[in-house]
């Protein structure tokens, strides 16, 4: 779920707020003043931006915690074969470098142009770096492509590049670009380990810009088989379809299609040993999903859902289900797919792992998550057949809009977070001497 803005993120001052003795005495502030004002902001900016590590108990598992700051809106996170990280942010047309631990201050340029927003999860960057990086180099990167004339309007398209260090990628190429216009949700992308790429795209919502209420899409577009909005796409990774795609050879299908009826999808992992692929949900108001992925099948959306309408939304027309708020729509549905798990109230999920690691002995083999309107992390531990078993939150003491999270190749765990002073987290397993330094917080 997502609110239609952020309010962390926004900051207004009432007009008027200064009248004219106000103004004077403003004008007439010594330089003293103003020195003394311009060192105490830095300080404390400063004191900000790098944090003491915090020592903290998460989900039966005791960690260091390490602010990385430096980033605006990061989005995602992704890690090259060395341990250093790429790092996208919405809105931008270049990528971040993690190298050693550190941010380098000089971004990667490259990139073409992408959709400029104010908040929610549209705009959004997904970067993946390809299996086989260490001798082909290549990275591939998800974006909304503006339309001409339209920037409020876009469409998703994946592009692939050479990295081979330095601050500028090279062979830029679009190598599929959708014809699902929108005002645009999320898309995501990861290698399956069938070495075959998987893009999902969200469903458009209502259109304000919208010359007509479809000019550019509805919730339906997630039923709709001639459409890519709402679903998730298989490629390979030269951007074409492969012929063992569910619907190659119907006509009624578009071939990219793997599976359909999504809502708004803002992560997505394909599970090592198994090859299960795995995607979160957001619902509306309530009803944010994970969904195991299965080649053809149909999720429901909008026909079937645990969510019920935003309360302003007296019709359902913006929820996308068009059922009044005080009831529920229908939650099943000959032919849909129930979600392996379901949430109500909605933590707006994000990132999905499943930690195969032995850094964090106490979260092997769990699902970890990462949560934006709870601010925090999500541990859900499995039975022994693959059930789920308990819901443990984790790190709410940290207090961030968790957006998306990677295991680096020496297997701690990185997590970017949705805040205009965004940061890198890096958690890392704490020394069992080392003190409690922040006190547990009260969960939802």
């Amino acid at each position: 779920m997502f609110s239609r803005y952020n309010r962390r993120d926004r900051t207004t001052a009432p007009s008027g707020f200064l009248d004219k003795r106000a103004r004077s005495a403003r004008t007439a502030c010594s330089a003293a003043c103003l020195a003394l004002m311009t060192l105490t902001t830095s300080g404390a900016a400063q004191a900000q931006d790098a944090p003491a590590p915090q020592v903290l108990m998460a989900a039966g598992q005791k960690v260091k915690v390490t602010t990385i700051p430096g980033v605006t809106f990061p989005w995602a996170i992704d890690f090259l074969p060395n341990g250093d990280a790429l790092i996208t942010e919405r809105n931008q047309s270049t990528l971040r470098l993690l190298h050693n631990g550190k941010l380098d201050p000089k971004p990667i340029t490259g990139l073409p142009p992408v959709m400029q927003v104010k908040g929610g999860p549209r705009g959004g960057v997904d970067v993946i770096v390809h299996p086989q990086y260490a001798t082909n180099k290549l990275i591939y990167v998800a974006y909304w492509q503006p339309m001409p004339g339209r920037p409020e309007i876009a469409r998703p398209a994946l592009m692939r590049a050479r990295y081979d260090g330095g601050d500028k990628l090279t062979d830029v190429k679009d190598i599929f670009v959708s014809d699902s216009w929108n005002e645009a949700t999320a898309t995501r992308i990861t290698f399956g380990q069938d070495g075959k790429i998987y893009m999902v795209i969200g469903t458009a919502f209502v259109n304000s810009a919208a010359k007509t209420p479809i000019e550019y899409g509805n919730n339906l577009d997630a039923q709709d088989p001639m459409k890519d909005a709402g679903k998730v796409l298989r490629l390979n990774d030269d951007g074409s379809i492969p012929q063992d795609n569910p619907f190659v050879g119907n006509p009624k299908y578009k071939p990219e299609i793997y599976a359909l009826g999504i809502r708004n999808s803002m992560g997505m992992f394909s599970e090592p040993g198994t090859g299960k692929l795995w995607l979160t949900d957001n619902g509306p108001r309530g009803g944010d999903e994970i969904n195991v992925i299965k080649p053809g099948a149909n999720y429901g959306w909008p026909l079937i859902t645990y969510g019920r309408s935003y309360i302003y939304d007296l019709e359902g027309k913006v929820s996308g289900n068009n059922v009044p708020p005080p009831e529920q729509p229908p939650t099943h549905a000959p032919g849909l797919e129930q979600p392996f798990m379901y949430w109500v109230p909605s933590p707006s999920l994000t990132a999905i792992t499943i930690y195969k690691g032995d850094k964090f002995p106490a979260w092997k083999n769990s699902i970890l998550l990462g949560s934006l309107k709870f601010q925090r992390a999500e541990r859900v531990t499995l039975t022994q057949q693959g059930w789920e078993s308990e819901r443990m939150p984790m790190l709410g003491e940290v207090g961030r809009r968790i957006r998306d999270m990677k295991v680096a190749p020496d297997g701690l765990i990185y997590m970017v977070t949705d805040e205009r002073n965004g940061a890198i987290l890096k958690v890392e397993p704490a020394d069992a001497t080392a003190p409690i330094s922040v006190a547990a917080k009260p969960t939802n």
